[in-house]
């Protein structure tokens, strides 16, 4: 069961008051030199085609500023020779933008930013910075982008891909982000066997990827999460099961999911050794647990062994793979936690303060009697979504939901309940049935994702097949994004769309996705108490709270949210 609410929090509390003593004596010392950011940096090499471009502001400015970038022909001034790529308009209060065109893999450039300054105004070129773009893998399939004549758009944003079938060099998985029209924005391929995906959009991690490295057999080893930067670089990891004396209770494994004050939900194996009618048997079950996000501590934990009947396991599958859970999501509206079981087509609904176990949902033909109503539902299925008002989508792959006859079909659904608290029976409201290119149905015997856009679409992952569908409130087909070979060489486990894959994270004075010591530095530098104030750039970057002042607020919002260095 899970360990007293408040008491975990208390702990936690104590364990950050002398970082916040730290913090308040470094903001009474001299402030510290604000630090001069160039980005991208001088040098580097990027894994995407949308980069922040920031540089030194142009002392008494009397213009905007003017950005060019050209590819760089590895000449003194590549801006005589070299293909002009973007020439853009930058507003004097704050030397950065985004550019989301015009960048390619696999190229290298040069840029520079030109402005009038002084009186009389004179024209003043900055430095010239180079980087490169990574070229893509050519084991990155092609993406074809279908439109049904007549659709209505498609919802703002960019797609995110949590691709696990690369061959080559990148076997096993990868992080692929497209456009509307299929083009390749960023590749990560951070670790065999990339799992879980999610880019975080919480308000304090924002533009951060949160995932799964599982651990099948053939790798060894234990599964972990890991939170990382969008160039892979980790500002948290869950403890290492591979190291002497690793817990091993906490292998990861499908599943991590953002809890509101920074922690993290994930799925862990639970694997026990049990004697049955006096004979051993072995049972893989599952575990969730909460990793406390400075410490990486277990402060919340449930097991389906605390509630589950042994009895309750598929006839052709058993106990060995029991349970066999895909997915834990926390909704901060109801305080309560949605668990998916694959394998004994089950959802389960727990109360976070307790930890107690309210309902069962899903297949009740079961010898425990555990679960409560929804049979036939949904069978094997993936990805629930708690929605506002209290419906739940789920994707339904539908492996053994009857009738049990050809053609089988996979869905998305969308289910209502007739108390939302305490439900007694469940129904469909709305569904999208998947069909493939010639208008069939279309199966997927495992992975598949869903989820409801903020505009009301769905975007529907049949991860097998390699389909991204997104789909109107009406459940009509709008866009359509296929890998050009599906299974085995191409397998989606999870797609989401994202508004930007550049975005800014609150406190992050430098630029680098994680708040260390040079962002407590420009948190120093800016530092003006009790009051409202009009920040300048680069000082407004370390206003976590948005109110235009930096005060002790932002102090206990680092101590809070501070991770670096990034290793």
């Amino acid at each position: 069961m899970s360990a007293p609410l408040p008491l975990a929090r208390a702990a936690r509390l104590l364990r950050h008051a002398p970082a916040v003593a730290l913090l308040a004596a470094a903001l009474a010392a001299p402030a510290a030199a604000q630090v001069e950011v160039v980005l991208p940096r001088p040098g580097t090499t990027l894994n995407r085609v949308h980069a922040q471009f920031r540089w030194p502001a142009f002392p008494a400015l009397v213009s905007d500023y003017e950005l060019q970038v050209v590819e760089d022909d590895g000449s003194a001034n590549p801006f005589v020779g070299g293909f002009p790529i973007r020439f853009h308009d930058v507003p004097a209060a704050e030397p950065r933008t985004v550019v989301e065109s015009g960048l390619e893999f696999g190229k290298p450039y040069a840029w520079r930013v030109l402005a009038f300054v002084g009186n009389p105004p004179a024209r003043t070129v900055s430095a010239v910075y180079r980087f490169e773009v990574a070229p893509l893998p050519p084991e990155v399939p092609p993406m074809v982008v279908t439109v049904p004549p007549g659709a209505v758009p498609v919802e703002p944003g960019v797609v995110m891909l949590n691709h696990t079938g690369l061959t080559g060099p990148h076997t096993g998985g990868a992080l692929l982000t497209v456009d509307a029209a299929g083009r390749v924005l960023h590749f990560l391929n951070p670790a065999p066997r990339f799992g879980d995906l999610r880019q975080l959009r919480d308000g304090h991690r924002d533009g951060r990827l949160l995932w799964v490295r599982p651990s099948p057999v053939m790798l060894g080893g234990g599964g972990r999460a890991f939170e990382t930067t969008l160039d892979g670089g980790i500002v948290w990891a869950s403890p290492d099961v591979t190291l002497p004396g690793g817990a091993d209770a906490y292998s990861v494994h499908h599943e991590v999911f953002p809890m509101p004050d920074g922690d993290y939900l994930a799925l862990v194996q639970d694997d026990r050794t049990l004697i049955i009618a006096g004979q051993p048997r072995d049972y893989a079950g599952d575990r969730i647990v909460q990793f406390d996000h400075h410490t990486s501590e277990v402060v919340w934990t449930w097991s389906t062994f605390d509630d589950y009947s042994l009895r309750d396991f598929h006839p052709n599958i058993g106990p060995s793979d029991w349970t066999h859970g895909n997915a834990v999501v926390f909704d901060d509206a109801t305080g309560r936690i949605y668990t998916s079981m694959r394998s004994i087509s089950r959802i389960s609904c727990l109360d976070y303060a307790s930890g107690a176990l309210l309902y069962n949902m899903g297949e009740q033909d079961w010898p425990g009697m555990d679960v409560a109503f929804g049979d036939n539902l949904f069978s094997f299925q993936h990805a629930p979504q708690p929605l506002p008002g209290g419906n739940l989508l789920i994707y339904d792959n539908g492996n053994e939901r009857e009738p049990l006859t050809d053609p089988r079909q996979s869905r998305a659904i969308e289910l209502a309940f007739d108390d939302p608290l305490q439900p007694t029976a469940a129904s469909i409201v709305w569904e999208y049935r998947l069909e493939d290119d010639q208008g069939q149905p279309l199966f997927t015997a495992f992975v598949g994702d869903a989820d409801r856009l903020p505009g009301g679409h769905t975007l529907v992952t049949a991860g097998r097949a390699a389909i991204v569908d997104e789909v109107d409130a009406q459940g009509n087909l709008i866009w359509r994004l296929t890998l050009d070979v599906g299974f085995p060489t191409n397998l989606l486990y999870r797609a989401e769309k994202v508004p930007a894959l550049v975005v800014d994270l609150p406190g992050d004075t430098d630029g680098d996705q994680d708040l260390d010591l040079a962002d407590l530095a420009g948190l120093q530098v800016g530092f003006t108490g009790p009051g409202p104030a009009a920040l300048p750039f680069p000082e407004r970057l370390s206003d976590h709270d948005g109110d235009d002042d930096l005060d002790a607020a932002d102090v206990v919002a680092f101590v809070s949210w501070g991770t670096g260095p990034a290793r």
